[in-house]
């Protein structure tokens, strides 16, 4: 569960004893964040903690039948289909 605003604070500060203790925990630097020159450091912490990136977003519903509506291969079927009832609808006249 993720924590916001007050308690997050709170668990912040018993925890770790402040921003300042957080920071003290994960060997960083307040104004100049980590450094960058230190591959070996960095790699660590890329296997704790993971890639720092944000995930890319789902494609929406909407969007995925908006992409099928004007797909080509939908509308060949579409009219395929239509000729077929064509082609039944004269069959049973004759």
């Amino acid at each position: 569960m993720e924590l916001h605003g007050k308690e997050l604070i709170d668990r912040l500060n018993n925890d770790y004893g402040g921003l300042n203790g957080l920071i003290q925990k994960l060997k960083t630097d307040r104004k100049n964040g980590l450094q960058s020159d230190n591959e070996a450091d960095l790699e660590q912490r890329r296997n704790a903690y993971g890639q720092n990136e944000i995930p890319l977003k789902p494609i929406s519903f909407s969007r995925l039948c908006w992409e099928a509506v004007n797909n080509l291969s939908f509308f060949t079927v579409f009219n395929d289909w239509r000729k077929e009832k064509q082609f039944l609808s004269l069959q049973n006249e004759n």
